[in-house]
């Protein structure tokens, strides 16, 4: 009898044993599922902040917009925009353009002027440039040309052919003048 209690102990130890292991690892398990889901929580929390700010954003650009294009009725309409009505006012005074843009210059012209002064309290790197840019424009509407300059490395270098090099002055992105994109 001894040695069928020690059998059976032995075998309770083993039991308790794995089931020790078992809860170890069901633990370490538990938290880091715990730590999976506060991180999950934060990352939630920090969109719900981000969405909330670029709705906050999409709203002031909305209402700027509607204020900045209220004196702008659509050609052949008279429609003026507003904050319910802005998307479809865009999208008439588009097409309106689009059927024939020699006929509204003038009318592009403004609408560029609007956007520049609505984009400039949203984006002053942006406004800065495209005010730089409409300065320099010639009479042609193209930016001014500058010419490469010579590389002037040690005499002899293989670089060194009397070939011209753009240099970081010289290089620039044509701009856009679209009205795609012109809001950020």
């Amino acid at each position: 009898q001894n040695k069928a209690r020690e059998a059976e102990l032995r075998r309770l130890r083993k039991m308790n044993v794995a089931f020790e292991e078992q809860n170890a690892v069901l633990q370490r398990h538990t938290q880091s599922m715990s730590s999976a889901r506060e991180r999950l929580e934060q990352e939630l929390a920090l969109e719900e902040r981000r969405t909330l700010a670029l709705q906050q954003q999409l709203q002031a650009v909305r209402q700027a917009l509607t204020a900045s294009f209220a004196s702008l009725p659509v050609p052949g309409t008279g429609e003026t925009p507003t904050l319910g009505t802005l998307d479809f006012y865009m999208a008439r005074l588009h097409g309106a353009i689009e059927r024939d843009p020699a006929q509204h210059e003038k009318l592009i012209v403004r609408i560029k002027e609007i956007l520049a002064q609505v984009a400039s309290p949203l984006n002053p790197e942006k406004a800065l440039a495209a005010r730089y840019t409409q300065k320099n424009l010639t009479a042609e509407g193209a930016p001014p040309r500058r010419t490469a300059t010579r590389y002037t490395g040690s005499p002899g270098h293989p670089q060194d052919t009397g070939q011209t090099k753009p240099t970081p002055s010289t290089r620039q992105d044509p701009p856009n003048y679209s009205l795609r994109g012109a809001v950020p």
